[in-house]
C-alpha cells in the first residue's frame, strides 16, 4: 500500500500548527528604549510548561522569566541590548517555578530585529530542558521583587496588530498583519539552534517525513526538500529509522506528548538527543501530524559514558587488589560516619558483607578490638585537624573470635 503527499505541502510550512504544538513556547518580545517589556505573541504551547494562559504573561512580563530583582533586572536587560548591538542571538537558561510549586529548567534563544524608532523586537522560542543540560554559569533568577507590570492600554495597543477579529480594520491591513505574523512564526523555525521536524501519520505503521528546519539540514546534511515525503527508514536506515518509528507508535497510542532521550547512528556519527513529540489531532480526534524537537545532549552523555566507564575500571581494580578499598564520609570528629562505597574483598577481612557495612557501619565499629579503640579515633581526628592523610594500625576481632592486625590508610 502507498501513501501520497499533497504536492502542494511540500513548500508549505505549517507554521501556525508548529507555533500550537510545538513542545516549546514561541514568543515575540518587544523591549522599548526605557526598558519597558512588552509581548507582541506568546504560543499556547506556554500553557504545558508555565501552567499560564498567554494573556497572562503577556499582562505581566515577570511571569515569563520569573521574579527578578533591580540588579538581576539590569543584568537582563543590558544583556538583550549588548546581543542587538552585535547582531547576535540571545541565550539564557534558568530555573522557573510554576503556580503549582513545580521546578522546571528552562532554555531560551531569541534573534534581535532592531527597529528604527529604537525598539528591539526579539523572535524567540522557550524549550524545557533536563536539570542536567542546565548551564551552572547562567544566572537563575531570585525571586525578590516582581518586574513593573506594562499598562493595559499598552497592551491592547500591540495587541491590536495581530487582531484579525475586528471589522474595523480594513481587509488590507489585516492581510499585512497575518504576512507579519506569518514572518515572524517562519523566522523562529528557520531561525532557532534546535531541531524541528514534521511528521504526516497516515496510520500506525506509516509515517512520512514532512521536512525539518535550517538546523536539522546542518546537522544531517540533508535538505528538507530532500527528505519530504520519505520513510526514516529511507533516511537513516533500516536500523534506526526502526528505532525512531517505534517512538512514533509510542505517542499516536499514547495521544499525548512524549518526551525520551535517544542515541542516533547517522553517517557514522552518534550523537544523544532529548526528544519530545507531540502529535495533533484533527477534527475526528484521529492524529495526523507529529510536532517533533530535539535537544542536543551529546556532550552531556559522552560525560555520563565517561564516568560510568570510569566507575567500571575503579570497581574492576577495587575488587582485584590485595585488601580492602573503601570511601568513607566522616560525620563528627569521633569518626563516626558511613561508607560510600566498600569493596566485597571485606568479607574475607571482616566475615561480614561488604552490603551489610555500607547501610550501618556500626558493624565495623564494633570489631575494632577495645583496646584500640581510642587511639583509632584519636588518628582520625588528628588527621582532620592537620589535613594530613591518615594511617593507622589497630585490631579487629571477627564474628568467629579470630584477632586480626589491619594496616590502614587514606589515600
Amino acid at each position: 500500500m502507498t501513501s501520497t503527499i499533497p504536492q502542494g505541502e511540500q513548500n508549505q510550512v505549517y507554521l501556525y500548527q508548529i507555533a500550537d504544538n510545538l513542545p516549546g513556547v514561541i514568543y515575540q518580545f518587544l523591549l522599548h528604549p526605557d526598558g519597558s517589556q512588552e509581548y507582541l505573541y506568546i504560543s499556547p504551547s506556554c500553557r504545558r510548561i508555565y501552567e499560564r494562559e498567554p494573556d497572562e504573561i503577556q499582562h505581566n512580563a515577570a511571569l515569563m522569566w520569573g521574579l527578578m530583582n533591580d540588579r538581576d533586572q539590569q543584568v537582563f536587560t543590558q544583556s538583550l541590548v549588548t546581543c542587538a548591538q552585535k547582531l547576535i542571538p540571545w541565550q539564557r537558561q534558568w530555573q522557573y517555578q510554576t503556580p503549582s510549586e513545580k521546578i522546571k529548567y528552562l532554555s531560551a534563544i531569541a534573534q534581535p530585529c532592531p527597529q528604527p524608532n529604537g525598539d528591539l523586537v526579539w523572535d524567540g522560542l522557550i524549550l524545557e530542558i533536563p536539570p542536567q543540560t542546565l548551564d551552572n554559569s547562567c544566572r537563575c533568577h531570585p525571586e525578590t521583587c516582581e518586574i513593573e507590570r506594562i499598562t493595559t492600554n499598552k497592551i491592547e495597543q500591540v495587541l491590536s496588530r495581530f487582531d484579525s477579529s475586528d471589522d474595523s480594520i480594513e481587509p488590507e491591513k489585516i492581510e499585512a498583519v497575518l504576512e507579519e505574523k506569518e514572518e515572524f512564526l517562519r523566522n523562529i523555525y528557520n531561525g532557532v539552534e534546535q531541531v524541528i521536524f514534521i511528521i504526516a501519520v497516515f496510520n500506525e505503521k506509516n509515517f512520512r517525513c514532512l521536512g525539518w528546519n535550517p538546523k536539522t539540514e546542518q546537522i544531517t546534511g540533508q535538505k528538507s526538500t530532500q527528505v519530504y515525503g520519505r520513510t526514516f527508514t529511507e533516511i537513516f536506515g533500516l536500523v534506526e529509522g526502526e528505532k525512531m518509528l517505534q517512538h512514533y507508535r509510542d505517542c499516536v497510542q499514547a495521544k499525548t506528548l512524549i518526551q525520551y532521550e535517544e542515541e542516533i547512528w547517522f553517517e557514522d556519527k552518534q550523537t544523544f538527543s532529548l526528544t519530545t513529540l507531540n502529535p495533533i489531532s484533527d477534527s475526528s480526534g484521529k492524529i495526523y501530524r507529529i510536532i517533533g524537537t530535539s535537544l542536543d545532549i551529546t556532550a552531556r552523555k559522552n560525560a555520563e559514558i565517561a564516568l560510568q566507564n570510569s566507575q567500571i575500571r575503579f570497581q574492576q581494580l577495587a575488587e582485584n587488589v590485595p585488601g580492602v578499598t573503601y570511601q568513607y564520609h566522616q560525620y563528627n570528629h569521633q569518626g563516626r560516619g558511613c561508607f560510600t562505597y566498600l569493596s566485597p574483598k571485606c568479607l574475607e577481612l571482616t566475615e561480614i558483607r561488604h552490603e551489610v557495612i555500607l547501610k550501618n557501619a556500626d558493624f565495623l565499629w564494633k570489631l575494632i578490638h577495645p583496646d584500640d579503640l581510642n587511639s583509632f579515633v584519636d588518628s582520625m581526628a588528628q588527621a582532620v585537624d592537620t589535613g594530613k592523610p591518615w594511617q593507622h594500625q589497630y585490631r579487629l576481632i571477627t564474628p568467629s573470635g579470630k584477632i586480626k592486625w589491619i594496616q590502614a590508610e587514606e589515600v
